[in-house]
């Protein structure tokens, strides 16, 4: 039923108008590109995670390319997106991205790929495709989108979950999962092109299980990572899975993204009732939490879920002081975000 969509979807005419157009990028938007493209990306389009022992990942290739995509850049998306190909592409069984890259040999020791990662470059091709009418990139978004769905959503007491990745995460006492790979609007974007699907259905299932994991803590904040039981238990205590961090700051940011922001509705009280700053992280069960604020670009989320107020630009980063990588990327998507609200809806 799948490949039968597929080809269907690869050999019928396109419909270009149908998903998503570009609008003209505002200043600080084009802000933020210029900024992360001189701090973070190469000559190659490799996008380098400073602040992770310079690896490069899926997800900073797939966010960088959705952002190419955003503002125009047609020549900067290809060599993402060429880089992306011969570099992290490379799964002898399916389409999806190998997650890590590494200066050292072997560049890519672990093969496993991140469904967050393959959603976000997946998501990028196709609105590349639609932007620059460009088949060949809507092809390999679909091929992408196919083998997504075939490998990485399961199904669980009639509902419908994302893998992390395909390996590692399922075990005899229950399966991981992170609901910051939940990138909303990308899936929303599938169901569109794909109704027939079971995206929708990953949507409302990603929904729930957020609004489960935020009331299953006196804070009201979902966690970075949580397990559920094969009897349908949602499990979310020890240092991975009981903390509202670095993983779970992207939960509000594609809610929002997706017109969602009544989604999390504690996230913003949280964050409004710490003073001077909130932390970067909380326990959400003992509620100890970091001793340092927010990043800049977590702060940008923050910006956005209270609607309606300035984002502010980034410090121009340099050599000597580059600036974290997952900060500068969190504040771009941020005004992204908040600039392509109107174009989803959950």
């Amino acid at each position: 039923m799948r490949a039968s969509l597929l080809a269907l979807l690869l050999l019928g005419p396109v419909c270009w108008a149908a998903s998503w157009l570009p609008t003209s990028p505002p200043p600080q938007l084009q802000q933020h590109w210029d900024s992360f493209q001189r701090c973070f990306i190469s000559p190659e389009g490799r996008v380098v995670d400073t602040g992770n022992g310079n690896i490069s990942h899926s997800e900073g290739q797939g966010y960088a390319m959705l952002m190419a995509s955003a503002v125009g850049s047609e020549q900067q998306f290809e060599r993402l997106w060429q880089w992306t190909q011969a570099n992290l592409q490379q799964r002898s069984d399916d389409k999806l991205l190998i997650w890590k890259w590494r200066s050292d040999t072997p560049h890519t020791p672990d093969l496993n790929n991140a469904s967050d990662g393959d959603i976000a470059v997946a998501w990028a091709l196709l609105r590349a495709a639609e932007r620059w009418r460009n088949p060949h990139w809507r092809q390999q978004a679909l091929e992408l989108i196919t083998h997504i769905e075939q490998s990485l959503l399961r199904q669980q007491s009639g509902d419908w979950w994302l893998l992390p990745g395909v390996q590692g995460f399922e075990h005899a006492e229950g399966t991981e999962y992170n609901l910051a790979y939940w990138l909303y609007p990308a899936l929303v974007h599938f169901s569109r092109i794909q109704p027939q699907s079971s995206w929708q259905q990953l949507i409302d299932s990603g929904l729930q299980l957020t609004r489960d994991s935020a009331a299953a803590t006196e804070l009201g904040l979902p966690a970075d990572w949580l397990l559920l039981t094969p009897d349908g238990e949602l499990q979310q205590s020890g240092e991975r899975r009981g903390r509202f961090g670095y993983e779970a700051i992207r939960i509000p940011l594609y809610l929002c993204w997706a017109r969602g922001c009544n989604q999390v509705p504690d996230t913003l009280r949280f964050w409004l009732a710490q003073q001077p700053e909130p932390p970067a992280w909380v326990d959400i069960h003992q509620q100890a939490h970091a001793p340092y604020p927010l990043s800049h670009g977590a702060k940008q989320i923050r910006t956005l879920l209270l609607q309606g107020q300035n984002h502010t630009p980034p410090q121009p980063c340099s050599a000597e002081q580059p600036g974290d990588y997952y900060s500068a990327v969190l504040a771009m998507l941020a005004v992204l975000a908040s600039h392509e609200q109107s174009d989803y809806s959950l």
